[in-house]
């Protein structure tokens, strides 16, 4: 599907955020994914061209004879963005060890071909997932600087120095010139590309704000280099400086009234600066820079895309245990902590279940693996975890606050493990949720922060009167009215309420409160929340597949328009993105039906539209296994081919005689999807009367009903009364039955008050704003 789909231009970036989505600008692993696919796609081209050796020749050269200068052995040289592996080729042939990484699967394939001597991972530049004892004495990389967002250069630099022994070389190749942005080869119709062309010296600075030196530079001046593109080649080395301890002091101050370390926002950057550029951090210090970078993003919470840039490149410098050596339980407490508010699960459940290791019994620790595990849908081991945390002796001082948040966190485990199931045990699973929410809205002094807890669970469970009675009961309450937070979270939950109870008038009204809250406090997660259930109301009062192309094209662009942040809980976003993909199918399929795209593009089309709801599918879909209901009358049912069954369809297959009768009465009444396939021409004129009889009766009470009769077997009259149900090929009838059942699912989506089967929540009183920053060697305080 792949190819088809990247034969259309801007096609993978479409299949990819959805119909006339604009390109991602921040989210770097987006980016780096359509680059990916878009090196699938030009591969073979960029294959056939010969290693330009005027061009690349002289740096690689120079570069050879720098790691021979430096290292009497062979040298082991990571290549990022190895390509299609004429470079690795290269440094191979002149004595060099090579670990090649890409992203793109074509090129990797052929680069071990080329190079079957080099070793050839499939690796993101921004994820080097090496584990810590295997580092390189050099890194090579020509094809990736060219494709980062100028603003995270530093940090994809910074965060690679990991891999890279101390005193090791980098080369860098880089183009000087004025291109920035996203570009589309028209000529070769094909896939976008994004490029960052860099400015003279700004690679320089880059490398040295980084934590390296530079040692070489290698302009090239071939008669190729056009004036407006120069390519140019940096060598550098990773520093071995330590940090600078009494610059850092001045900036984080230990107050010792709080019993912390504090950096004043003003501070942060300039702290973030110093970090970057030491050639070496200790685990305590890398922690720490992850610590800061997610308190510029909090700082800058009212500025939408510094806040989202400072969430991308806290991502860049989160580490594992996989990846990082330490036996630090502050390190791993605060990674896991960071991991988690980004809802990356897996990665928070490593560094947790690492902390706990060293220090087992924690109950901050228990209690935020609890939350990952939930994450992970592994609701078993989340409730065991908190209990685990909840049956601590009470000599381990959890307060009233700490138990609270306690409570409210099994409250949801339990709920989300009761609609996982449908059995007695979620009956109970429910009773005893409910119970662990009321415990926590009545303990402690600032219990009632949690009624919005409560009320979620309400309405994940369709106990919307519930939530309204308890809207009504706080919503007025003094306490609720000071928290401006909460009394936002009372009204979404009440306007989703309104969406289940069908009172859209309500919800409206809810939704109006929540988004003008959102905007009066610059709260851009809240409205793109607000944004999102508007729509989502809009499309409970209408069926999707009533809108016109303008129609859906707006609710795309207001979805676009408020895109949340990293921070945003894992079930809000896949909510989010599987609106996107049903309205793009649908916005297709209009195109496809009212022929307001070229015919020679209808299969492309076509099979976006059924990538974007099968994405919405796989989401969504609880069973491991589809099946799709089709009924099948054949003249010669031994003849029926095998390309019918292509989307795993399930047959009911039956002769045209039988059509009416008691063997298939049953299910021509249950299966609204029928095939009719004159395929032999065995049918007497008593049996075509009888199928085109079912035919108009059943057509006109819904049911979709394909004719397939490449041999023009069915009476003229009967093809002509029934033109509007024939196809050209049984792939049609394949193709349009896993349609249907797509639309039947995304129908069934869009009928949902929330689409998530589970509940994602973010600590609140446990949040990483709470964790402190931690002591490094040889700090003045």
């Amino acid at each position: 599907m792949q190819n088809k789909l990247l034969t259309a231009t801007s096609s993978l970036a479409a299949a990819l955020i959805g119909v006339e989505a604009p390109l991602p600008t921040i989210d770097f692993d987006k980016i780096l994914t359509i680059v990916a696919g878009t090196y699938d796609y030009t591969a073979s081209v960029d294959d056939e061209k010969e290693f330009n050796d005027s061009n690349l020749a002289e740096p690689l050269e120079t570069f050879a004879q720098l790691l021979r200068k430096q290292y009497k052995q062979r040298a082991r040289v990571l290549a990022i963005s190895c390509g299609a592996g004429w470079e690795a080729n290269f440094l191979m042939a002149r004595g060099s060890d090579l670990v090649g990484i890409d992203t793109s699967a074509e090129m990797l394939r052929r680069a071990s071909s080329r190079v079957p001597g080099g070793k050839f991972l499939q690796m993101g530049v921004q994820n080097l997932s090496f584990p810590p004892a295997e580092t390189f004495d050099a890194i090579w990389s020509t094809r990736t600087l060219i494709h980062v967002p100028q603003a995270l250069v530093v940090d994809l630099l910074a965060s690679w120095k990991r891999v890279l022994k101390p005193g090791g070389i980098l080369g860098l190749g880089v183009n000087i010139g004025e291109r920035d942005g996203w570009e589309t080869n028209e000529a070769r119709s094909g896939p976008p590309m994004f490029y960052h062309y860099f400015a003279d010296d700004e690679l320089e600075e880059a490398l040295e704000a980084a934590g390296y030196q530079v040692v070489d530079k290698a302009p090239i001046t071939s008669k190729s280099n056009a004036a407006e593109s120069r390519n140019f080649f940096v060598f550098a080395q990773r520093s071995d400086t330590g940090l600078d301890k009494t610059t850092y002091s001045h900036s984080v101050q230990y107050d010792e009234h709080e019993k912390r370390r504090a950096v004043q926002p003003e501070d942060l950057e300039p702290v973030i600066a110093l970090l970057l550029r030491t050639g070496s951090l200790t685990p305590e210090e890398q922690a720490n820079l992850c610590l800061l970078y997610d308190q510029l993003a909090l700082r800058d919470r009212t500025d939408e895309n510094r806040f989202k840039l400072a969430a991308q490149k806290l991502k860049l410098h989160l580490q594992t245990p996989e990846t990082l050596f330490t036996e630090d339980f502050a390190v791993w407490l605060a990674m896991g902590a960071l991991h988690l508010k980004l809802a990356q699960y897996s990665q928070a459940t490593s560094c947790l279940e690492q902390a706990l290791r060293l220090r087992p019994g924690h109950f901050a620790t228990l209690v935020r693996l609890s939350y990952a595990y939930d994450g992970l849908k592994d609701f078993d081991k989340a409730i065991a975890t908190a209990h685990t945390a909840e049956r601590l002796p009470k000599q381990s001082q959890v307060s009233d606050e700490e138990g609270a948040e306690l409570y409210h966190a099994l409250g949801h485990y339990y709920i989300n493990r009761s609609l996982s199931a449908n059995n007695a045990a979620s009956v109970q699973d429910r009773e005893t949720g409910d119970h662990y929410m009321q415990l926590a809205c009545s303990t402690g002094k600032n219990g009632y922060m949690y009624i919005g807890g409560l009320a979620s669970i309400y309405n994940e469970t369709k106990r919307f009167s519930q939530t309204i009675q308890l809207f009504d009961t706080f919503v007025e309450n003094e306490k609720t009215r000071a928290d401006e937070k909460l009394e936002n979270a009372l009204y979404l939950y009440r306007a989703e309420a309104g969406i289940g109870t069908d009172r859209y008038a309500n919800a409206r009204e809810y939704l109006a409160h929540v988004e003008r809250y959102a905007r009066a406090n610059q709260d851009w997660d809240a409205l793109a929340h607000a944004k999102l259930y508007q729509i989502r109301t809009e499309l409970r009062l209408r069926d999707v597949a009533e809108l016109s192309s303008d129609e859906i094209r707006s609710h795309l662009s207001v979805l676009y328009e408020h895109e949340p942040s990293p921070y945003v809980a894992e079930s809000f976003k896949l909510d989010r993105e599987n609106i996107i993909s049903i309205l793009s199918a649908f916005y297709l399929v209009n195109q496809f039906i009212n022929a307001q795209v070229p015919p020679e593009a209808f299969d492309v089309i076509l099979t976006l539209a059924i990538y974007h709801l099968e994405k919405m599918y796989e989401r969504y879909e609880r069973s491991e296994e589809r099946r799709l209901g089709l009924l099948i009358f054949a003249d010669n049912p031994g003849a029926v081919p095998g390309a019918l069954y292509k989307y795993n369809c399930g047959p009911h297959l039956y002769r045209f005689d039988e059509v009416g009768t008691v063997l298939s009465e049953g299910e021509m009444h249950q299966f609204k999807v029928w095939a009719i396939l004159a395929l032999t021409g065995e049918a007497s004129a008593s049996t075509l009367s009888a199928i085109t009889f079912a035919i108009g009766r059943f057509s006109q009470e819904g049911y979709t009903i394909y004719i397939y009769d490449p041999k023009r077997v069915l009476p003229e009259f009967v093809r002509k009364s029934l033109n509007d149900f024939c196809v050209d090929s049984i792939e049609e009838i394949a193709q349009f039955t896993y349609i249907n059942m797509l639309y039947d699912q995304a129908r069934d989506y869009l009928s949902s008050t929330r689409s998530s089967f589970t509940i994602d929540i973010t600590p609140s009183g446990l949040g990483s704003s709470n964790l402190d920053l931690l002591p490094i060697e040889g700090e003045v305080r």
